[in-house]
């Protein structure tokens, strides 16, 4: 439930977990790091999500709404110290201007503001099977979302990490099929 990779890897680097499961990869600071490796799940694209009584979910697909009709809507901001590359991709686009300084996930601040059907924040397709009532604007975001395991790399070899990954793999495959 974090958002921001801060503590998982403290806890990593401190023995008291030995993986996490991490939908944000590609925010991770370093793919050299001698302690931890990544173990691939998934590429997912980066979505902008609504409710779907939002405006522009139900607005004819005319293709993509402009840039600055964007600006006008609220959009939930990432926490700038976990998910920098997310959140310089929002700006760019005008979003993220209703900051959510959140280290873990908070569903009152995270998911329940999409329920007025005017906010607006960024999510995957996973979000979409939690969320029925919500919908991805047809804005293309250029982003990939990477899904893995965050191990220790002593421990990328175990059995027991092994099982979790091709389980994790299993899920993730019948979840998006």
């Amino acid at each position: 439930g974090h958002l921001s990779s801060r503590r998982p890897l403290e806890l990593l680097q401190q023995r008291v977990i030995d993986a996490w499961l991490c939908s944000f990869c590609e925010e991770l600071p370093c793919e050299m790091e001698p302690l931890w490796q990544v173990l691939d799940l998934a590429s997912l694209p980066l979505l902008l999500l609504a409710d779907a009584r939002h405006p522009l979910a139900t607005a004819p697909a005319h293709g993509a709404p402009e840039p600055a009709s964007l600006r006008d809507w609220p959009c939930l901001g990432l926490p700038e110290q976990g998910q920098s590359r997310r959140l310089a991709l929002l700006r760019r686009l005008g979003l993220a201007h209703v900051p959510q300084p959140l280290e873990r996930y908070d569903v009152s601040k995270w998911d329940e503001p999409l329920n007025d059907g005017c906010t607006l924040r960024p999510g995957l397709a996973f979000d979409l099977q939690r969320n029925p009532g919500w919908r991805a604007l047809p804005i293309p975001l250029a982003h990939d979302a990477r899904l893995g395991l965050v191990v220790c790399r002593d421990l990328v070899d175990q059995p027991p990490i092994q099982a979790l990954h091709g389980a994790l793999q299993g899920w993730i495959n019948n979840a998006l099929s």
